[in-house]
């Protein structure tokens, strides 16, 4: 039986200030798209600041333009008639959540206007705008609101709850957009695209110097973003009766030549065609195409099924296309600064060279767009407020680069790693902690610019878990605190002063039974398998000597494991040919295939537990090729031990 599903949208710019243009002009042509589709005003939701078409750098007032306009490109004023709901500081992470999840007493502002779909009807979800790893961003007064992932989820699993959709489709343009979908399971009627994977950037496109011209004059700032216009220029174009998802997605995937678009969630419907979630019946269509304000400039009709019977040549051409332009990256610009006296020269000089490439169009990466907005704006008007604007953005990034390095240095941490690959690693991000260094990276840094954001989630390499598992084997009650980087001077100037710790160091363990207090990871981990274990934890015999031998052995690398993951790739593959493999060779003869160093389980399992994970992660390519046919075996053992499998799937499992 044919159900008449009514479709639904929410549409989302989640950024605000001019240099940002691209974000509203995307939300506003998903507008005019859906409208022309066929969609019902009442049924779509608009988050947009608004406040580009009025902003005294827009050198056309109450316009935005979604391309250049000229003979090759067919830009259009998507904001006439681009209807708003939500404006200004109302754009927020809470009114989101309250808008999708049907809660009209939770919105503020704005036209009160939330979903109000069932399990009958069809949802479309669009969102433009800044994004780190496991966050989107919205606009505020001071610090950035975020989404979080689990957030996400979190309103996903609400409009389940609420049966608001039949089947839901969201398209996310932000970097690190696959980040947000990587816990999206493949049975929940929720289809998603991501334009680009959980590590990179996306691409925005119709940028300065050259493809930001409108009416002849330049906009100074990019138009739109690869992604998104590449899908809303489909979908515009295209026969939505006949064009599904997928084929959408195959084009759309080809046309985004800089990032990697992806698929996340249910698969199972993406032979729908577009109809079904960005459009209303064909009567409907057609009365649209009749008094749509942008079709005067259609090239083509609805009958376009030619483009549907070439779309197999259309793909053809486009990955002949991809191979000939490739990713546009350049990999000399570390070596200008040898030519220049400041960072303001340098940004100047990359301005000046994308210029000159008059045959070749390019698209900049989202961090990347404001620096190149200042850099314009002091081009065209050489003032001591646009320079000093330029210096400061500069010079923020270049302190973020340099607090990020050594902090990652300091306290061990490794780069950024999906949530797939740590849970492929036993692991899973914390994300109560990650919203508590986002915040306090900012209350500290104040405002940041885009080029810093990408250092909003640093994932540690899970120092001193064996700790944790010993303790949770030995269903040991135990209360933790943890010391944060935004929180050391709780450390340093109050509880290691007044602990009164006997040798004050991380990790430390106090025993209020018998009064006693141990630093050091190998002193705790004997302690607690003295006290709360069996005498095998420590060794029978003369094992004990050899599990102490394991445990130091482990140790003496892995405090060097980590600075030479860092280096050079021919400095760090000599040092695991000289060092860490044959460290990891005498250890896989300790094992011999078996799970246990001993042949029974002791404290130097855990240990190895540790090691492994890290070097897992510091040389995942090497080690995966040598030694995971030794060492994975015991990784999955201890996993699997009572008391750690609770912890390990528990909400409390939590790595740094």
């Amino acid at each position: 039986m044919q159900v008449n599903a009514d479709k639904f949208a929410v549409l989302v710019a989640g950024s605000n200030r001019y240099r940002n243009y691209r974000h509203q002009a995307d939300t506003c042509y998903a507008y005019q798209v859906l409208i022309r589709n066929g969609m019902q005003p009442e049924n779509i939701i608009v988050m947009a600041f608004d406040d580009i078409a009025t902003n005294k750098e827009n050198p056309f007032p109450g316009t935005v333009y979604n391309a250049p306009t000229g003979d090759y490109s067919k830009g259009y004023n998507v904001y006439q008639g681009c209807n708003i709901d939500y404006k200004s500081w109302f754009v927020s992470k809470s009114n989101f959540k309250a808008i999708l999840t049907g809660d009209g007493e939770g919105v503020k502002g704005g036209n009160g206007k939330v979903l109000k779909s069932t399990d009958q009807d069809d949802v479309f979800i669009y969102f433009t705008g800044h994004g780190a790893p496991y966050s989107l961003s919205f606009p505020n007064d001071g610090i950035v609101e975020q989404d979080i992932l689990d957030e996400l989820t979190e309103i996903f699993t609400i409009m389940e709850s609420k049966k608001m959709f039949r089947k839901l489709v969201f398209y996310l343009e932000s970097c690190y957009s696959g980040s947000m979908f990587e816990e999206l399971k493949q049975n929940t009627n929720i289809y998603t695209v991501s334009a680009a994977n959980s590590e990179e950037e996306s691409f925005a496109t119709y940028c300065p110097p050259l493809e930001d011209i409108v009416n002849n004059e330049n906009m100074s700032t990019c138009l739109s973003d690869l992604f998104s216009y590449s899908w809303m220029n489909n979908t515009y174009n295209s026969d939505i009766f006949n064009i599904t998802l997928q084929n959408q997605y195959e084009i759309v995937k080809m046309e985004t030549n800089t990032s990697s678009v992806l698929q996340w969630g249910d698969l199972q419907f993406v032979n729908d065609t577009l109809n079904v979630f960005v459009g209303g019946d064909l009567q409907k269509l057609k009365l649209n195409l009749n008094q749509n304000v942008l079709c005067n400039e259609l090239d083509s009709s609805l009958n376009q099924h030619q483009q549907i019977q070439n779309q197999n040549k259309k793909i053809s051409y486009l990955k002949e296309k991809q191979n000939v332009l490739g990713k546009q990256k350049w990999s000399f610009w570390s070596k200008i600064d040898e030519l220049f006296g400041t960072q303001v020269q340098v940004a100047i000089f990359k301005h000046n060279f994308l210029a000159q490439r008059t045959n070749i169009r390019y698209q900049v990466s989202s961090l990347d767009v404001e620096n190149m907005y200042l850099v314009k704006a002091y081009k065209q008007l050489k003032s001591k407020q646009n320079y000093e604007n330029l210096q400061q953005d500069l010079q923020k990034s270049m302190l973020f680069n340099k607090v990020f390095q050594n902090f990652k240095k300091q306290f061990l941490l490794q780069i950024f790693q999906s949530q797939k690959q740590q849970q492929n690693e036993n692991q899973k991000v914390d994300f109560k902690c990650l919203k508590f260094l986002n915040e306090k990276i900012q209350n500290q840094f104040g405002d940041l610019n885009d080029a810093s954001k990408k250092y909003l989630t640093l994932i540690s390499n899970g120092k001193a878990q064996h700790i944790r598992l010993l303790l949770n084997y030995l269903r040991v009650p135990y209360n933790e605190k943890t010391y944060y980087f935004a929180q050391k001077e709780e450390w340093y100037q109050k509880d290691k002063k007044e602990l009164q710790l006997d040798f004050p160091n991380l990790p430390y363990i106090m025993d209020p039974n018998i009064g006693l207090n141990i630093t050091e990871s190998s002193n705790i981990m004997g302690y607690l398998a003295d006290k709360y274990g069996n005498p095998e934890l420590r060794g029978k015999g003369d094992d004990r000597y050899k599990v102490d031998n394991i445990r130091f052995l482990w140790d003496d690398i892995g405090g060097r494991g980590y600075s030479s993951s860092l280096k050079k790739a021919e400095n760090k593959a000599k040092d695991w040919k000289s060092i860490y493999s044959p460290k990891f060779q005498q250890m896989a003869s300790v094992y011999n295939g078996g799970v246990y160093a001993m042949g029974y389980l002791t404290i130097a399992d855990f240990y190895t537990f540790q090691r492994v994970m890290d070097f897992k992660t510091w040389y995942p390519e090497e080690y995966k090729e040598e030694f995971s046919q030794n060492f994975d075996p015991v990784i999955e053992n201890i996993s699997n031990l009572k008391g750690v499998k609770e912890y390990m799937e528990s909400d409390e499992y939590f790595n740094y």
